[in-house]
């Protein structure tokens, strides 16, 4: 899936606001980017082990998302 500019902008916006435990901020920023397939997107990081739901209504940035959100950065940068 090729992202445009705009979509990794917050993409990487959302990757650091889960890594800092700002869910709630993570998932709006999802919402700017990719609008209504938002929740196709955070699905998309949770199978995909980026991201990881640790209790209801607290999700953070996994090990292995630590990693593609460095790529994402250096991408949208």
């Amino acid at each position: 899936m090729a992202l445009s500019e705009h979509e990794k902008r917050h993409l990487a916006q959302a990757l650091r606001l889960y890594e800092e435990g700002s869910g709630h901020r993570a998932d709006y920023q999802l919402w700017v980017g990719f609008g209504d397939r938002w929740t196709k997107m955070k699905a998309r990081l949770i199978s995909r082990g980026y991201i990881r739901i640790v209790s209801s209504g607290v999700t953070e940035l996994s090990t292995k998302g630590s990693g593609f959100f460095d790529q994402i950065c250096r991408s949208a940068a």
